[in-house]
């Protein structure tokens, strides 16, 4: 989006993170050429931006998602006790997302 400098109607980040490191090294080296510096870049190419995160994220912290989801998006959800949202938490379907879509 950034790179090519193409504007997108929504994003929805799903326990989204910025230059957060340890989680594991292969996690690291897929996730840190991802990593930004300038947010206000990526609210040029879209303006409506949601993250879901949760209050016991085993892999990132409830603070670095936080921090993540104050800087760039417009409305934001916690969900509580969804660990990454993902299967190992019981997330085979995540309908809370059917909102935003």
């Amino acid at each position: 989006m950034i790179i090519n400098k193409i504007t997108v109607k929504k994003l929805i980040f799903v326990c989204g993170f910025n230059n957060y490191l340890g989680i594991d090294e292969d996690f690291d080296a897929v996730n840190e050429p991802m990593f930004i510096d300038n947010f206000d870049e990526v609210k040029k190419y879209c303006s409506d931006i949601v993250c879901y995160y949760s209050d016991n994220d085993p892999y990132v912290t409830f603070d670095a998602e936080k921090v993540f989801a104050n800087k760039i998006a417009n409305r934001q959800y916690i969900i509580k006790n969804g660990g990454h949202i993902n299967s190992e938490t019981g997330y085979t379907k995540f309908e809370e997302i059917l909102k935003e879509v």
